[in-house]
């Protein structure tokens, strides 16, 4: 006699524990779980895929990925632009489109070469300036100027650390407290600029020094500058040349404090609203700005000594919070969220698991971003190629990747950085100068690539005895593909299903169909899966399509019965 069984926790988020995978071995790739607001009796959640990405602008040269965004306060016309560090140089990316829809850019610096993220933010005061910091030098550009006349300029007077006497290398910038504050790598100070201390005249402050800049104009009419005059174009300029010259002081000789609560190197700095979160391996503090010129930052005992960070990289703020991947006594390979109510671990048990065996972690990065009622926390490891996204919706984690752009593998995910930028959650790539956004109505990537969609559900008991699975029903959003051409992946959908009867072995793959569109069948479904006593669906699809999840069935029968 068959049974008929609705699998109530088929949907849900990534819960792998791959050294016990009989206990669980739950994974959703580019899907994640969301709950159901309505009377829904069948089950708590239901599936979502994670959006496409469309092409915003391809920046040509920039020889590297994506380091950094921002999105600045003000621009040339009063309103914001985003900014953001491509390979070894930083770039004005304006809300202006090109002939071919493409967002227009000029380059106005250079930045030290390398893959690893880059600091941006702003000075405030009027006018405000971009800062920049590459672990190097610090540079400032006034935002207001225009196109032509807007260049990185070095910042002159980087104070020195007091206990080395060398010049201070910061690594971040931020903007705290009306004032600019910088790290020096190595060192457990950090520096601060006087009030608005960094703010543009018709000369920015900057070092003594001559220099040559060339303007091209390029066939799309968007200008780019240049170290040579040796480029082809329609048009090219001698952009300035002249001497830039210091002429007032932005840091002051005492302008530093000292991260007093554990001994510590800074690793990493973030500030969020009026706070200012300091980590070091081991340790954390969190600053507040106070009414004191010559100490306007205090911890107010909201520290620990136990926790630091592990991967300086891994800081992500979102509201009033701050992400990060912990190291120390009480939080090795953990990820916790800090605010100034406290500290919360995000992490389970499995997942610290699989970060303490990655041959790396140190290099990750994340960032975090909002969208349809959902806060996502992306974490990437770069080494380990592999990306883990929790979901503040849903207190649940996830998994995201990208399909190689030559073969069928799968890397971490691209997108390494994102802003809100132009009415778009605005995303950079790791792997090249793109800039990208998330499209709800896209089903691939921005260049075409197919995006795996896998939902692998929990281990199935019926009694820790025999059955037959005599059907297996997927109850999916079926009918709704846009692809009404025959000879495009979408057309006529398929979807594949597989079962494993002991967590590490999957049957081969079984394909079913979700409907041309317009045929809205509401589920697909699968005969004859075998005998099993404990039982993992899997269920993988790549065609450009809307896999939503509603529910899933099984109608079985007990061995010998």
């Amino acid at each position: 006699m068959a049974n008929n069984v609705t699998l109530a926790n088929f949907c849900g988020g990534s819960n792998k524990y791959s050294d016990a995978k009989l206990i669980d071995f739950e994974r959703s790739i580019n899907m994640y779980a969301e709950k159901n607001e309505g009377d829904n009796k069948y089950a708590t959640y239901h599936m979502r895929p994670l959006e496409g990405t469309r092409l915003l602008s391809s920046i040509v040269n920039a020889l590297g990925g994506c380091r950094g965004l921002y999105l600045s306060s003000t621009g040339p016309d009063g309103v914001p632009v985003l900014y953001g560090a491509f390979g070894g140089g930083v770039y004005r990316i304006k809300n202006e489109r090109d002939s071919e829809g493409m967002l227009k850019y000029i380059k106005i610096g250079d930045v030290v070469s390398g893959s690893s993220p880059i600091s941006l933010t702003e000075s405030g005061g009027e006018p405000s300036c971009l800062v920049v910091a590459d672990g190097f030098t610090l540079q400032a550009a006034v935002l207001t100027k225009s196109d032509t006349d807007m260049v990185l300029q070095t910042v002159a007077d980087v104070p020195e650390d007091p206990l080395t006497g060398e010049v201070v290398q910061p690594e971040y910038a931020l903007y705290a407290g009306n004032r600019v504050v910088i790290n020096n790598k190595g060192s457990d100070y950090f520096f601060f600029t006087n009030l608005y201390g960094i703010n543009g005249t018709d000369d920015i402050h900057a070092f003594s020094q001559s220099y040559t800049k060339y303007q091209y104009q390029k066939n799309d009419g968007s200008w780019v500058l240049m170290e040579s005059n040796t480029y082809t174009a329609p048009t090219v300029d001698t952009y300035v040349s002249g001497t830039l010259t210091t002429d007032s002081d932005w840091f002051n000789d005492l302008n530093y404090q000292k991260a007093e609560f554990s001994a510590d190197t800074i690793k990493a700095m973030i500030a969020v609203d009026y706070l200012m979160y300091v980590f070091g391996a081991k340790s954390y503090q969190i600053y507040s700005v106070q009414d004191n010129a010559d100490i306007p930052f205090t911890s107010e005992g909201k520290a620990s000594s136990n926790i630091g960070i592990k991967a300086p990289r891994s800081a992500a703020a979102l509201g009033s919070s701050v992400y990060f991947l912990g190291a120390g006594d009480l939080g090795e390979n953990a990820i916790f969220k800090a605010s100034s109510s406290g500290l919360s671990r995000l992490s389970p048990s499995w997942l610290e698991r699989e970060i303490s065996k990655l041959n790396n972690s140190e290099d990750a990065v994340g960032f975090a971003y909002s969208k349809d009622g959902h806060s996502f926390y992306v974490l990437s490891f770069p080494t380990a190629d592999i990306t883990y996204t929790y979901d503040e919706a849903t207190l649940q984690w996830h998994e995201r990747s990208s399909k190689d752009e030559l073969t069928d593998s799968e890397h971490m995910w691209w997108p390494g950085f994102a802003t809100r930028a132009y009415g778009e959650i605005v995303l950079g790539t790791f792997n090249s100068g793109n800039l990208v956004c998330l499209d709800s109505d896209k089903y691939t990537e921005y260049d075409g690539r197919l995006i795996r969609k896998v939902r692998q559900s929990p281990v199935t008991i019926q009694g820790f005895m025999p059955f037959i699975i005599n059907e297996f029903r997927l109850v999916w959003n079926t009918g709704f593909t846009k692809v009404l051409e025959d000879n495009e992946d979408g057309y006529d959908p398929r979807i594949m299903l597989q079962v494993s009867a002991n967590g590490n072995e999957f049957s081969d793959e079984i394909w079913g169909y979700g409907g041309k569109a317009g045929l809205y069948a509401g589920f697909t479904s699968w005969s004859g899966l075998g005998l099993n006593t404990f039982a993992v669906i899997r269920i993988s699809c790549t065609d450009p399509v809307p896999l939503v999840i509603s529910s899933a069935t099984m109608r079985y029968t007990k061995a010998g019965m």
